[in-house]
């Protein structure tokens, strides 16, 4: 098995029909350092993602052909890169040459960089990829987009509510200045599953029988 200096390096992507599509993403994959015994890819369905997610370890490399095979929509892709993150894994996107995902970021300030260009990326990964859910109607006379000091405000407090699990949304938004039902839905559309609990983020713990 072909590793870096960490762990081991293997590769994913989703080959359209067609013999020269597969060969050659298969080749793009091995130029980026991807043995070929380490090779994972499938045109329906995630078994073979799920495979290579579950072989996983500290120090390994995922090198993916594009960020739109791992994931359906921007809520996935959120949820895969905190999941990496956690594990010590590294991302790469052979497509996306800005994008490198690696566990020093959680206290980098790149990961601010990283979180902007994944919210530009939301919108390719919306109408290219996931036509199962509608696009919300936007209200007539709204500004397109988020202002850019509004995004530094929810990036700032994804930053914290990642980091900082001690620390309810109420004081994450007193921090930045951010109102809180804007917030939730900001973690919403990021695909951060949360209860509305006013006083931290804690679940309750049931009690356990001697």
């Amino acid at each position: 098995m072909k590793k870096d200096k960490n762990g081991i390096i293997r590769g994913y992507f989703r080959p359209k029909s067609g013999a020269d599509d597969l060969q050659g993403g298969i080749t793009a994959l091995v130029e980026a350092g991807v043995a070929s015994g380490n090779l994972f890819f499938e045109q329906e369905g995630t078994a073979e993602l799920e495979r290579l997610l579950g072989l996983l370890e500290k120090g390994d490399t995922i090198v993916v052909l594009r960020l739109r095979d791992i994931c359906r929509n921007i809520g996935e892709l959120f949820g895969l890169v905190r999941r990496l993150l956690l594990q010590g894994v590294v991302l790469k996107s052979v497509g996306e040459p800005w994008f490198r995902l690696s566990g020093d970021m959680m206290q980098d300030a790149a990961l601010y960089e990283l979180i902007s260009h994944l919210y530009d990326l939301s919108c390719c990964l919306g109408t290219e990829v996931s036509t199962a859910v509608p696009a919300a109607r936007k209200p007539v006379g709204r500004p397109r987009g988020i202002r850019a000091d509004y995004r530094k405000k929810l990036e700032a407090a994804l930053k914290l509510y990642t980091e900082r699990s001690e620390l309810s949304v109420a004081e994450i938004c007193g921090t930045v200045g951010l109102n809180q039902r804007t917030f939730y839905r900001y973690l919403d559309q990021q695909g951060f599953r949360v209860v509305h609990r006013p006083k931290g983020r804690k679940a309750k713990q049931s009690a356990r029988t001697s």
